[in-house]
């Protein structure tokens, strides 16, 4: 691995937090995901909590999954291009879930939109987004989180 490469996942990894807290903030102040990302130093402020893919803010498990795999399922539903109806299937979410994460993903640009002819909507995971399921499948393998 190269030095560029080096530099490019971290900075990959530190924009993947920085707009992890933002979502995290938003929903617990109650704002939408089309507000703007903190700096880089709001991400170094907060320690993150470390536990199972599962456990939400209270600690226990009622079925939610965590942000970064929904993001994960996201993208590999997009990565040869899919419908938002098919991304919503696919990835388990509802109506209000895809449009939420798939404004996450695009202000993160991990997902590009492309319009057809018939003004059909497709999303496709970007090279950042790949870069993403590279590192989270890393992660994955890391902490043995392929058993769960």
């Amino acid at each position: 691995m190269t030095v560029v490469e080096n530099e490019t996942e971290d900075q990959v990894r530190a924009e993947l937090i920085v707009a992890e807290e933002t979502v995290r903030e938003n929903e617990v102040e109650g704002r939408g995901a089309g507000t703007s990302l903190p700096s880089a130093s709001a991400a170094e402020e907060q320690p993150q909590k470390l536990g199972r893919p599962w456990d939400n803010d209270s600690g226990d498990w009622r079925g939610h999954r965590a942000l970064p795999f929904i993001v994960e399922s996201i993208l590999k539903v997009a990565r040869p291009g899919a419908k938002k109806s098919i991304i919503k299937s696919k990835a388990r979410l509802s109506n209000h879930q895809v449009n939420h994460y798939l404004e996450y993903c695009q202000a993160a640009d991990l997902i590009s939109v492309r319009e057809d002819v018939e003004d059909s909507r497709y999303y496709f995971t970007s090279i950042k987004g790949l870069k993403y399921l590279e590192l989270i499948g890393s992660l994955r393998s890391l902490a043995n989180l392929d058993e769960w």
